[in-house]
């Protein structure tokens, strides 16, 4: 819900960068956004986005558009990228936007002390529309579905182009967008040619973040989502994943242990018999071995655990065929 008074503040503030054509105050919007509840922040941030988007001919350029819109993304909420509802963005404005994200890596910022901050930012929200429009039902009712298509895979290609950025989290954002799709699509292609690349590095910093059990945030969550997709990865980045996944139990056996029965409750388990669930079995397997030769009884108990965490028999009896006792 959103009160009069959020209303009035923020249609007033919303009205005078489009009117004076210029770009928000980056400090002016922290102080306001900092008052504003999270459905506050969500209508607010559709209204600009909308907005904006709208009055796109009235700016001296793209540009001032598109870094008015990443000022609003940065003092959002994480909590947002898991609300936002693409069916309330009006057609035409995406259509705008999808014009305007062409000039996304062109853009020269005025607030360029925040650029790599509204970079990542904007690599995020460019993921999280492409993948709506893709998982949406919007596209079947549009008059322009076949823009719309064309548009998406330019952007899926305009994507790939941040992965040579250096920034940690842009290297996530790409990673977790592209293993959400089908092992059978491009996508899923293009997320085996990353993690080729970067795969191992983004997961060993996640498996650093993640080290308390009970850290359930979003960098969590999207942790559990990018080890799904990386055991439907390559056998020859299986290979890398289980030497990973062997230096995380030596280093921190029992943080590693409550991360993978959180992603077995979690995700395992509800494709029980799937890639994943197989080649996280064989993981396990080759782990008992491995601690079994050092006699170390601690880890095998953790292993064992593990084990008999997997509902499906099969997946256990692979697990336990490999182990040589």
């Amino acid at each position: 819900m959103v009160d009069s008074k959020y209303k009035k503040r923020s249609e007033e503030y919303l009205l005078a960068p489009i009117n004076h054509n210029k770009i928000i105050r980056w400090d002016k919007l922290k102080k306001i956004m900092k008052s504003f509840t999270l459905d506050e922040q969500e209508h607010f941030f559709q209204q600009n986005f909308n907005y904006f988007l709208k009055n796109v001919d009235n700016f001296s350029t793209k540009s001032m558009v598109l870094e008015n819109i990443l000022i609003s993304l940065c003092h959002l909420d994480v909590k947002f990228f898991n609300r936002f509802d693409i069916s309330k963005v009006v057609e035409k404005n995406l259509i705008n936007f999808l014009k305007v994200i062409k000039n996304f890596s062109q853009i020269e910022f005025v607030h360029t002390e925040r650029k790599s901050q509204m970079l990542s930012h904007g690599v995020a929200f460019i993921c999280l529309i492409n993948r709506n429009l893709k998982e949406s039902k919007f596209l079947l009712n549009s008059e322009d579905k076949e823009y719309f298509l064309e548009q998406m895979n330019q952007i899926d290609n305009h994507l790939v182009s941040y992965s040579n950025n250096s920034s940690f989290v842009i290297k996530i954002c790409l990673i977790e967008y592209f293993s959400s799709f089908n092992n059978k699509t491009e996508e899923f292609n293009q997320f085996n040619r990353l993690m080729d690349r970067f795969g191992v590095a983004v997961l060993s910093g996640l498996f650093q973040l993640n080290i308390h059990p009970k850290r359930k945030n979003t960098i969590y969550i999207c942790h559990l989502k990018i080890f799904h997709g990386a055991l439907h990865c390559n056998t020859e980045f299986q290979e890398k994943l289980y030497r990973l996944i062997l230096k995380m139990m030596l280093t921190k056996p029992l943080e590693t242990t409550s991360f993978f029965a959180e992603f077995i409750h979690n995700i395992g388990n509800n494709q029980p018999d799937s890639l994943s669930s197989r080649n996280l079995s064989l993981h396990l397997g080759r782990l008992v071995n491995y601690f079994s030769s050092l006699k170390s009884h601690g880890f095998l108990g953790y292993l064992f655990f593990l084990i008999y965490t997997l509902d499906s028999s099969l997946c256990r009896q692979e697990a336990l065929k490999l182990i040589q006792l």
